[in-house]
């Protein structure tokens, strides 16, 4: 793609022609599964999945570090490859996203988000094996030209493994962090902890499951 892209430019550049290439769209297509979620044990097996592929460069451990970073912070995919281990504060318990120069987050502001006890111990291993300005999940991935894509297919081999339907995606892990959330909490909390503007977004990505049901309905 990138060969075809110099070519086209080059070639346009020099007059010969006065196309415009499409802007290439890299995002994830969230199909039928749009407004749907991981269970935690299948991110769990994402999570071991990804470790039981790891090679020390393959990167298939970054991912399966992300997974379960991602599914418990609610981080999108691309505030967590700018993620510094600096922006790990273990003292406070908290995981600060965006607002430094280096991270601008989507809404284009910063957000802490407290760090689950799942995660405790990943983010005690990040912030002691990296320096302080690495970025603790995109750095394996710099050297290729779009980081999304090289991070994004380990991570459809990962949940191709698990045996989890193509339609989830890596952004699912988002929609999961609100719907376990939005289990406890109300859509305001779920608002302010993922960073969401919009009411009606919150409403989208929280969905009521039969135990919260059941739980919310205990003592009627």
């Amino acid at each position: 793609i990138t060969t075809g892209t110099t070519c086209f430019a080059f070639t346009r550049g020099r007059g010969l022609h006065t196309y415009d290439l499409p802007k290439a769209d890299i995002r994830e297509k969230e199909g039928k599964h749009r407004v749907t979620w991981f269970t935690r044990e299948q991110v769990d097996e994402m999570y071991r999945m990804g470790h039981k592929l790891a090679t020390d460069e393959n990167g298939y451990g970054v991912v399966a570090n992300a997974i379960l970073f991602a599914a418990y912070t609610g981080v999108r995919r691309e505030e967590l490859c700018k993620l510094r281990t600096k922006d790990i504060n273990l003292e406070d318990g908290k995981v600060w996203i965006g607002g430094k120069p280096e991270v601008v987050t989507k809404t284009g502001d910063y957000r802490a988000v407290k760090i689950a006890k799942r995660i405790m111990p990943l983010c005690t291993q990040l912030v002691a094996t990296n320096p302080p300005d690495v970025r603790v999940f995109g750095q394996h991935f710099e050297h290729h030209k779009i980081v999304g894509e090289a991070f994004l297919t380990r991570f459809e081999v990962i949940r191709n493994r698990v045996g989890i339907d193509k339609d989830y995606k890596f952004h699912t892990l988002r929609h999961s962090f609100a719907t376990w959330l939005g289990e406890t909490a109300s859509p305001r909390d779920v608002m302010k902890a993922g960073g969401w503007k919009r009411f009606e977004t919150v409403l989208r990505y929280c969905h009521a499951s039969d135990d919260s049901l059941d739980k919310a309905m205990a003592d009627w």
